[in-house]
């Protein structure tokens, strides 16, 4: 089972960002109060976000023949819904001024950043098991 998180470099990475960018979250949480601007952490948390899914394709061989998850599976399509919202949040944050809702953008990102997270993440576990059998 480690080696599903450090077994390679990709894995490593993977679990190394996905690790860093949850701590990121939740320490931007806990802070919230006194964050001032929001779109620079929404900013930072879509392209740490789409290095961490760009990074756990390559680790799953997403699109390849002996892909951990095929193209129209249910985790493919959850993620797939997920990743659009969260950049159609932060595209609509851009234009909208106003802190407040950008805060909550950043909370909505990041719940479905952790939603996606979780998706895989167990779904990996549970196929590691199940092979196991």
């Amino acid at each position: 089972m480690i080696n599903m998180f450090f077994g390679n470099i990709f894995s490593l990475l993977t679990t190394i960002l996905v690790l860093g960018l949850l701590a990121f979250i939740a320490l931007s949480l806990v802070r919230r109060n006194e964050i001032k601007k929001w779109g620079r952490l929404i900013l930072i948390l879509i392209l740490a976000g789409t290095a961490v899914s760009a990074l756990s394709a390559t680790r799953d061989a997403f699109m390849t023949a002996n892909a951990l998850f095929s193209l129209n599976s249910l985790q493919s399509m959850a993620c797939s819904i997920a990743g659009a919202i969260i950049f159609l949040t932060g595209i609509i944050a851009v234009f909208v001024k106003n802190q407040k809702f950008r805060k909550t953008s950043f909370s909505i990102i990041s719940v479905l950043f952790i939603v996606q997270v979780l998706t895989i993440e167990i779904s990996r576990i549970a196929f590691s098991i199940a092979g196991a059998m």
